[in-house]
């Protein structure tokens, strides 16, 4: 049986029995009356009421990570990085910050947002990790380097590797046919594409320069980074000629690494720009690969592109040709199997004369002209990028060459 509503006056306060009542009362119509009167459904809120979590609302939770969130997702990917094959290669270092953030950082889980953290600036967490020890920062040219790494540290030793996510992932999309412009199916790797990097390292003339600015003999440049280290050089040395900051003072090392013995006392000042060709075409040639998934790989000398030869053999038959393939991560024997279904066409796999003590190259053969399929598999399987489409697509990684068209 219901209560009995009471009804008080503005003279009137309820006694202890009424506010009892009254208590009951209201517990029984909000049980009768389960949804709201002005039409929301029950998992909508009144206006100033917060609903509790409801299974839906946990992927926008996840979406707005929080920057506390974010801070543990970055300093996690940071010591994952740190543990990776790249940093066991004692070349890596010095490394700009925006290269171990791009390149390393981001390699371990691409939904890391430093901006979205905290720290909201890479270097600021990078010297937030310098304070507790785990590495070594330099600010040099304007940018910060990472020097060294403490790989005793607790926070490197005791570090389990993990892939986490910092909110939801970029979804997958199908890689894009290079040579008819439309999409193919999607791949393992397809996402990520394939990079190079140019790189250069010094003679014994050039280290005596950027040894005065503290910097190791065994050192790798990009462009970028060598026009740094010559700025900072004639800023440490007051090189900078003042009426025209172009141009620069040649002293004795600089004269020794960029000018040939004829111009020694023919050339006082030459302009940065110059001082930095001079220097590229004086230093070793290196290149950096960094394939989707991997750590990246260094390697001395000019990158040599995958070779695509097609040919006739025994009259009119044409085949498709591919070497050094190798290099960009391509497993040839996976690569044969998938040209064979692709192409319904017979393949072979030949290993080549290598000299001793090298890793074994192969060739691919495949029966018929099948350029554009090795396009679209190289592109979607291995993440080897193209520009343009038909068959006037490009790619700096591939060279072709047609031995079938009239000349």
């Amino acid at each position: 049986m219901e209560a009995p509503i009471q009804v008080f006056t503005e003279q009137e306060e309820p006694t202890d029995g009424s506010k009892e009542s009254l208590k009951l009362l209201m517990e029984a119509v909000t049980l009768s009356n389960p949804k709201p009167s002005d039409g929301r459904s029950e998992h909508e809120d009144a206006p100033g009421v917060t609903a509790d979590k409801l299974p839906e609302d946990e992927d926008a939770e996840d979406a707005a990570i929080s920057p506390a969130a974010m801070d543990d997702v970055l300093q996690d990917s940071f010591l994952t990085a740190l543990k990776g094959n790249a940093f066991q290669d004692p070349k890596a270092l010095p490394m700009p910050s925006t290269v171990l953030y791009s390149s390393h950082i981001l390699a371990v889980d691409n939904s890391v947002d430093v901006k979205k953290s905290t720290y909201k600036k890479i270097t600021k967490f990078l010297k937030a990790m310098e304070k507790k020890g785990v590495i070594k920062l330099k600010e040099r040219g304007g940018d910060v380097l990472l020097m060294s790494i403490s790989a005793q540290h607790p926070m490197v030793q005791n570090h389990q590797v993990s892939r986490k996510s910092a909110g939801p992932k970029k979804p997958t999309e199908p890689a894009k046919d290079p040579t008819s412009g439309g999409l193919t199916g999607s791949a393992p790797k397809g996402t990520e594409k394939l990079t190079m990097t140019e790189l250069y390292k010094g003679t014994s003339s050039i280290n005596r320069v950027f040894n005065e600015i503290g910097l190791s003999e065994e050192s790798l440049f990009t462009h970028v980074e060598l026009r740094n280290a010559v700025n900072e050089y004639a800023k440490v040395k007051d090189l900078t000629d003042k009426a025209n900051p172009r141009m620069v003072k040649i002293d004795a090392l600089l004269c020794d690494a960029v000018l040939d013995k004829a111009e020694y006392n023919a050339i006082d000042f030459l302009p940065r720009d110059q001082i930095v060709q001079r220097l590229l075409k004086k230093m070793q040639e290196y290149h950096e690969i960094k394939m989707p998934g991997n750590d990246p790989v260094v390697r001395k000398g000019r990158m040599k592109p995958i070779q695509i030869l097609i040919e006739q053999r025994q009259g009119r038959k044409t085949v498709t040709k591919m070497t050094n393939m190798e290099q960009f991560g391509v497993d040839v024997e996976e690569l044969s199997s998938q040209l064979k279904v692709r192409c319904a066409s017979s393949t072979t796999v030949t290993p080549l004369p290598t000299k001793a003590n090298t890793p074994t190259l192969h060739e691919i053969l495949v029966q018929g002209s099948k350029v554009k399929e090795v396009f679209e598999l190289l592109a979607g399987s291995y993440g080897i990028p193209f520009s343009g489409t038909g068959p006037n697509a490009t790619s700096k990684f591939v060279e072709v060459v047609d031995k079938t068209k009239k000349k």
